[in-house]
């Protein structure tokens, strides 16, 4: 009885470790499932250390989207639109990210015989999902760089998805027609409320820009609370005073798109 009831006990004990076992790895393949998926590309000039005090090199990191039935064409796109990015030189058309690389480093080494003191240069390109919603994708592009001059430049660029299908939406996706005039005068209204700027301040004496004026941008995100339009140096600005995000909420869109409800879920 007493072997009986010892090999009772070690069936049991066996039975629940490997139900706890098949229960961790449930949990395991399903985080994994919400894994997100990097890329990367990076290639130095003789192998130097990205971290290094001198070091040129190309680094490029971008985020594949892993949901969706139009995600193999959403990807083609992000593809497409990162090759373009990494493309600094009009005279070059790499044919993928590996070659892109290899030309940067070319491009640098052949700097090298026109000034022997050339500081390092860099590439550093950055793609993300900037945001997820039922029916739209949001992604980001940013893109860092250096190759001689007086300062390092800095670009982000948005693209925004309809998951249903994998088209890319625009502005004119979003308002159709004859929006302009009504879309600027929003974002010129939140512009000047960030600032903290009365409704007949000068822009360029108050606010530094360009001109007198701010008007809509193409670079634009749909996200939860409305629509981010970006700005990069440049753009409206000189360089010193950086990027600049206007955010307009769904609910100061209400005049010119009286239901926001398809992109704002």
């Amino acid at each position: 009885m007493k072997l009986l009831k010892i090999f009772i006990i070690v069936i049991a004990a066996f039975s629940f470790a490997g139900s706890a076992y098949a229960e961790n790895s449930a949990d395991s393949t399903k985080s994994k499932k919400k894994t997100r998926v990097i890329k990367r590309v990076f290639k130095s000039y003789n192998n130097c250390k990205k971290d290094a005090g001198s070091c040129t090199y190309f680094d490029l990191s971008y985020q594949v989207v892993k949901s969706g039935n139009a995600r193999s064409t959403i990807n083609e796109t992000i593809q497409d639109s990162l090759l373009k990015a990494v493309n600094i030189w009009d005279n070059k058309k790499p044919a993928d990210f590996k070659e892109a690389a290899v030309n940067f480093i070319a491009e640098y080494t052949k700097s090298l015989k026109e000034q022997t003191n050339g500081s390092s240069w860099y590439l550093e390109t950055d793609g993300r999902v900037n945001a997820n919603r039922t029916n739209v994708l949001s992604y980001r592009i940013t893109q860092s760089m250096y190759t001689g001059g007086a300062h390092p430049n800095s670009y982000t660029t948005f693209y925004n998805f309809d998951k249903a299908n994998g088209n890319q939406i625009t502005l004119s996706t979003i308002f159709g027609t004859n929006y302009e005039s009504a879309l600027n005068k929003i974002i010129d209204a939140n512009f000047r409320k960030m600032k903290g700027l009365s409704a007949t301040d000068n822009l360029q004496e108050k606010a530094g820009l360009f001109e007198n004026k701010i008007t809509y941008t193409k670079n634009f995100a749909i996200e939860k609370k409305g629509l981010r339009f970006y700005y990069n140096s440049y753009d409206i600005a000189p360089y010193v005073y950086g990027p600049t995000e206007v955010m307009v909420s769904w609910k100061d869109l209400k005049d010119v798109m009286p239901d926001a409800s398809y992109y704002s879920k």
